[in-house]
């Protein structure tokens, strides 16, 4: 029975783990300045409201700030047409101000779960060191949940690629309760900036940022699991 509590503990860490792990990496990634000039370069097309490319660097700058809590307003003034205006409406500004609210949210959700982690952590090591539980049978369990993990992002991963445009579409209407991010390329800057490929850019970013953080704990415990490996004695606990 403990066996199987540490198992269900070690499940549940290692998905407060992964949603942790996300909302970190969106955070990374929607306050970085250089991936958000990166994207536009590769992406923008803003000839259609007169907004030149050498504008990007300081809207990437300006919306950076905005999401980091650094900038009251991602507000930033540039050329349009040859003479200095604002780049945003106050549409825009009104969607970017409920951008940084999930932002905020995630960043509160990442820390609870940090901690989660922690109590979850010491909960399964103190049951584990009750039961006598061998390094052997946690690096293994933990690897199992740990391939888990790595499976579903890899399912999200396919999924967005098969049908991204329909998965961006229903987060945007789970996530916000306006359809202010339903944006006109007549009238509104921003979706001339960032385009549905520059999303993609902006998911295979966040895709590669969640490997670089679950692909060392997956070799830590391979590591543990190798180091811990001795033949069986008949009768001796697995």
């Amino acid at each position: 029975m403990r066996r199987l509590s540490i198992a269900l503990l070690s499940g549940l860490t290692l998905l407060c783990m992964l949603i942790a792990g996300l909302c970190l990496a969106i955070l990374r990634t929607a306050t970085n300045a250089q991936l958000y000039s990166a994207g536009f370069a590769a992406c923008a097309d803003t000839q259609a409201m007169n907004v030149p490319a050498s504008q990007y660097d300081a809207i990437a700058q300006a919306l950076s700030r905005y999401f980091a809590g650094k900038a009251d307003t991602p507000q930033a003034q540039i050329l349009k047409g040859g003479a200095l205006a604002s780049a945003f409406n106050e549409k825009e500004l009104q969607h970017l101000s409920d951008v940084r609210r999930l932002f905020q949210s995630l960043r509160a959700l990442g820390l609870i779960l940090m901690i989660a982690v922690s109590a979850l952590m010491l909960t399964a090591c103190a049951l584990a060191w009750r039961s006598r539980l061998t390094a052997r049978t946690l690096a293994r369990t933990v690897l199992l949940g740990w391939a888990g993990a790595m499976v579903l992002i890899g399912a999200v991963a396919l999924l967005a690629a098969v049908a991204f445009n329909s998965l961006f579409v229903l987060l945007h209407r789970l996530l916000f309760s306006n359809e202010l991010w339903l944006m006109d390329p007549q009238t509104d800057l921003i979706i001339l900036l960032m385009p549905e490929s520059f999303f993609v850019l902006l998911s295979a970013q966040l895709g590669w940022l969640m490997l670089r953080f679950f692909w060392p704990l997956g070799l830590i415990l391979a590591a543990l699991l190798y180091l811990s490996f001795k033949p069986m004695k008949s009768g001796e606990p697995t």
